[in-house]
Formats: C-alpha cells, sequence, structure tokens
C-alpha cells in the first residue's frame, strides 16, 4: 500500500471511488463529477494536500483536506474520508494521518477541523484515537415549511453585495466549514442571498442553494428578534423557492434558532460532532 497526495489523480477516479466509499454510509452519497468539483472549490480542498491510500494504481481510501486562513491561522478542513468497502478493517484512515500530518505542519498547518455524524461510533472512535476532540454538536434538519402569516410592511429583496461585517453581527455562532463566508464566496454563482429590511435597515438574511433546495446561513438582528421576521423571511423563501428545504450543522447550543427551526415545521433527522486536531 502507497500513500500519497491526490494532485496527479483525475476527478473521475477520485468521484468513482468517493461514491463507492459513501455507497453503504449511514446517510449513503453518490455525487456526479459536477457536484464533487463543485465540493471541491466550495470547500477550499487542496488536491495536493489531501492524500490516498493506492494499491498499485489503485486508489482504495482518500482524505480531502481544504485549508484556509482564519484568524490569522492557517487550518485545514477535512472535507470527506472514505474507504472502499473490501478494505476496510486495515486502519487505512489512521495510516493516511500518520503520512499526511507531516506533510501538513510542513505547510504550515497545524490545525485540522472535521464533522463525523454522531451514530457513527467507529468513525468517531477513530478519530478519537488520532487526536481528534469534540468542538461541538452540530443539528441537521429537513422537512416542509409551515404557513405562516404575511407582514406588508416588511420587504424582502435579493442581496447581490452582502455585508459580511454586518451581517456577521446577526450570528450566535459562527457557521461550519461548509456553511462558512468563504464557502459561500467560493460558490456564489450557485447561490441566492435574501434579505428582510425593517424600514429600509437590513434585519434578517437567508444565504441558499436553490438547486439543492438548502439554505447555509439564516440569522436576524438580535435587536428585531421575537418579532415575527425569521417566519417572513422563511414564509418568502417558502413562496419564491421551496417548501421543502434542510439546513446542515446548527450549533446545538443555540436554543433560540433550534427551537426557531422546530416552530417553523422542520425536524432534525441527524447530528454530527464537530471535532479538532491539533498538532
Amino acid at each position: 500500500m502507497q500513500f500519497k497526495s491526490l494532485e496527479n489523480t483525475s476527478i473521475a477516479d477520485l468521484v468513482h471511488v468517493f461514491n463507492e466509499a459513501f455507497s453503504d454510509y449511514i446517510i449513503p452519497m453518490h455525487l456526479t463529477k459536477e457536484q464533487l468539483l463543485n465540493k471541491i472549490i466550495a470547500e477550499s480542498i487542496q488536491r495536493k494536500l489531501s492524500f490516498g491510500a493506492f494499491d498499485g494504481d489503485k486508489l482504495v481510501g482518500f482524505i480531502l483536506h481544504g485549508t484556509e486562513i482564519q484568524n490569522g491561522e492557517k487550518i485545514a478542513y477535512n472535507g470527506g474520508t472514505g474507504v472502499i468497502p473490501d478494505r476496510r478493517g486495515k486502519n487505512l484512515t489512521s495510516q493516511l494521518y500518520d503520512h499526511s500530518l507531516p506533510i501538513l505542519k510542513k505547510a504550515g498547518i497545524n490545525k485540522i477541523l472535521l464533522e463525523v455524524i454522531s451514530d457513527n461510533h467507529k468513525a468517531f472512535n477513530t478519530y478519537s484515537k488520532i487526536g481528534f476532540k469534540k468542538n461541538r454538536t452540530l443539528n441537521c434538519y429537513k422537512g416542509s415549511i409551515a404557513d405562516f402569516s404575511t407582514d406588508s410592511s416588511v420587504h424582502v429583496q435579493h442581496i447581490y453585495q452582502p455585508d459580511w461585517n454586518l451581517l456577521k453581527t446577526f450570528w450566535n455562532w459562527a457557521p461550519s466549514w461548509q456553511n462558512s463566508v468563504t464557502a459561500i464566496n467560493n460558490s456564489w454563482s450557485l447561490l441566492d442571498t435574501i434579505g428582510i429590511f425593517n424600514d429600509d435597515k437590513l434585519v434578517g438574511y437567508v444565504v441558499c442553494n436553490p438547486k439543492l433546495n438548502k439554505i447555509l446561513q439564516f440569522a436576524i438582528d438580535k435587536n428585531f428578534r421575537k418579532t415575527g421576521l425569521g417566519k417572513q423571511l422563511f414564509q418568502y423563501y417558502a413562496l419564491n423557492k421551496s417548501k421543502s428545504v434542510s439546513l446542515n450543522n446548527i450549533d446545538s447550543g443555540d436554543v433560540e434558532t433550534n427551537s426557531f427551526l422546530t416552530s417553523a415545521g422542520l425536524k432534525m433527522h441527524l447530528q454530527q460532532e464537530e471535532m479538532q486536531l491539533s498538532f
């Protein structure tokens, strides 16, 4: 078995092995070539710093790593770890990290983030043995948005140039890697941003992927909460985008947001553990 970077591995080979590795996952995943390329772009995945386990010329396992500067620190994100079914049980994930950590450190990285489904105890234990520690629990929702009455006094419209310095003041917590400002900017052409205004003042927003019926971020100005603006925003989304929607990686510690999503008709269908390795 050889371990080396994926910089010379074709997208066709990557998508084939990705789909084979995740075919029997807790939530089966199947990506098209276009979807994998979109993921690579959105999550800032660097194929030079992503690594594979090769049996001869055959890719049988992989780790995809994205990189970003956060608060002056270069960190990495595990955007996916997979081993094809007939090569499991050989500690390939641990061996991939044994190979990759010195290279990541040489590249100026000393922190890695990832998410693992809470019920995937085997993966959680594997990452724990490698040295990853739990940061927080993240809730994932999906369902059909409930019907809410509309208020003609508020104005909803698309936002084409978000003021992220302003929008960040609406947050209760920082979004996970896949929903970060960087990921949104990387995928801007695929996304829509909708703002809700009170007397021409922006007081809430939603960033969504209309093709996937997925909301990546939403927040209401702390000074305008519990006034029905969140329901107005979701009602606009339901009427103009889709009643069916999913939202991933809501911080479980944010009681206010989780309660709102439940009241909006959505149901939590799984939880993930965000984990961090410092080395």
